[in-house]
């Protein structure tokens, strides 16, 4: 498995290989549970490479071969709705969340930023270029970091 578990509340949230279904459990200390005993269940084609993020108490995933940014309620495991990122760039990063924006960094060097809420919406796109890019933007001390294939870019807002 790639992508990194993220846990919520008391809840663990996990994906299986290949972009196969995401899935929650509560874990029993000394227990080891079978997949049948999850919290939920979200049966769609998700993410291969990118960790889930949980914000805003929104669970969002990133299924960045189709480019399509998923987000769940952490609860549930219900769907809140599914946008698509555009671009024909496959997404090798994680999603990062800072200031009520989703941001995510495709092959080709473009940033996709959504806004964190219950209603999908492209607020913003920037195109650094320099791909291949693979990594996850970062964000520390009120600025953006971007790292491209032979750059390091920071975005503040002075």
């Amino acid at each position: 498995m790639i992508p990194t578990p993220v846990v919520v509340g008391e809840t663990v949230v996990g994906i299986q290989p290949r972009g196969g279904d995401v899935f929650a459990f509560t874990p029993e200390p000394g227990k080891r549970l079978p997949y049948e005993r999850a919290v939920w269940r979200y049966e769609a084609r998700t993410a291969d490479v990118p960790s889930p993020l949980y914000y805003r108490d929104r669970l969002y995933i990133l299924n960045g071969v189709r480019r399509r940014l998923i987000c769940l309620d952490p609860a549930t495991g219900n769907e809140v709705w599914e946008g698509d990122l555009g671009g024909g760039a496959r997404f090798w990063c994680s999603p990062t969340a800072g200031n009520g924006k989703i941001f995510c960094l495709n092959e080709a060097g473009q940033v996709v930023v959504v806004e964190a809420g219950d209603t999908f919406r492209v607020i913003g796109r920037a195109d650094f270029g320099d791909g291949p890019c693979q990594s996850s933007v970062a964000i520390s001390g009120g600025r953006i970091y971007i790292r491209t294939a032979r750059k390091l870019h920071c975005v503040a807002n002075h």
